[in-house]
């Protein structure tokens, strides 16, 4: 007989980064597991590990509201007492299932905990409310990043309600990766990636070529760190609206010798080399998981800093240690914060940048996260 705590877990979608994490939570609890249905651009995770799982359809209504069809019959009829649900103020599913409980008496009331980003400090005085009574009704908050436990204790939430859980991804998988990478000593080769000078620093960015990036600004930095006397190459892999845009401003600014666009690569096996044997990865725009991506190959992150618009793993980028942060939409300081991260990749080595990379991503991995959850919920 299993000795496992039960534990009920209602999420939007089981997107595929999140293998690892699902994986270590099945095996520490007896999950009751029940999803949207995935159609969404996201790849879902194989489901096959999972002993109990449920596919519910999702419905859709005004201003972008959204519930799963059937979830209120299945939790009434399972009661479960302990269940974590993606808490998005936009899910109905999730308002129901807590005002519900709030009417239960006490001895058979669930303990909530809603998986979250929270709050991203734009909240306007309206929607600020609905965020105190929405968050405040959970017995436990699993938030994505320091930037939101701050606004949540700002806004009145009791501080031992709430648990910081970060994000990851496949972090053995990333450590087989740095081990070949490292015997091979792949490098960054003229014949491969057709630079008239292979021997500059390499910048890169991976994601997809669309405005809310601003991958224009990376551009425009390589032109302005060519005048400047610092010239450095850029790969950019990643496809998408502004692709025809983007070559043809570097063409404009006859920097096309030191800028690649390699297209789309979704394998990592394809982007691990590129991202390992680069001097920084820059996103300009809106960075998400490429940050934790890049830091566990051992490449520092260079982007903006205005959490507000950014996703919870830029607290990741540790300035001046695991990467630099500038203005946001400051291309002046963008330029200054490459010049200081090829500074530090000189002055202290660059095996020594990457050693301060792996080190910080530890509290982006899905061990970290699972602790994480245990202190949370038992």
């Amino acid at each position: 007989m299993s000795t496992r705590s039960p534990l009920t877990l209602v999420l939007n979608i089981p997107p595929h980064y999140r293998e690892p994490i699902f994986k270590l939570i099945e095996n520490n609890w007896e999950c009751r597991w029940i999803f949207g249905e995935n159609k969404t651009d996201i790849p879902s995770c194989p489901l096959s590990f999972m002993r109990n799982v449920t596919i519910l359809p999702i419905s859709k209504g005004k201003i972008n509201t959204w519930w799963l069809k059937g979830l209120s019959g299945i939790l009434w009829k399972e009661q479960p007492r302990t269940i974590v649900i993606t808490g998005e103020i936009k899910f109905l599913g999730s308002w129901a299932v807590m005002i519900r409980n709030r009417f239960r008496p006490k001895s058979r009331r669930a303990r909530i905990f809603l998986w979250s980003h929270g709050w991203d400090g734009t909240e306007k005085k309206l929607r600020r409310l609905f965020y105190r009574i929405y968050f405040g009704m959970a017995d436990g908050l699993l938030l994505y990043g320091e930037h939101s436990q701050k606004i949540a204790q700002r806004e009145g939430i009791v501080s031992s309600k709430i648990k910081v859980v970060h994000n990851s991804l496949d972090h053995d998988r990333f450590l087989s990766l740095r081990q070949s990478l490292s015997a091979s000593l792949v490098r960054m080769s003229d014949s491969y990636y057709g630079f008239k000078n292979a021997a500059l620093p390499t910048l890169i960015y991976i994601g997809r070529l669309s405005l809310i990036k601003k991958i224009g600004m990376l551009v425009h930095a390589v032109a302005a760190l060519k005048a400047l006397g610092n010239e450095v190459n850029a790969v950019i892999v990643g496809d998408g609206p502004d692709y025809e845009t983007l070559n043809k401003i570097a063409e404009e600014l006859n920097i096309s010798d030191n800028i690649k666009f390699l297209g789309a690569k979704y394998d990592i096996a394809d982007t691990a080399p590129l991202i390992y044997n680069a001097d920084m990865c820059v996103s300009p725009g809106h960075i998400g998981l490429t940050a934790i991506h890049s830091l566990e190959l051992g490449t520092p992150v260079i982007t903006h800093s205005d959490f507000s618009t950014q996703a919870p793993e830029v607290e990741a980028v540790i300035p001046g240690v695991t990467g630099q942060l500038f203005r946001c939409n400051d291309q002046h300081d963008l330029v200054k914060a490459i010049s200081r991260q090829l500074d530090l990749n000189k002055s202290v080595g660059r095996d020594a940048v990457r050693n301060e990379c792996y080190n910080a991503v530890e509290a982006w991995t899905p061990s970290w996260q699972l602790n994480a959850f245990k202190k949370a919920i038992d």
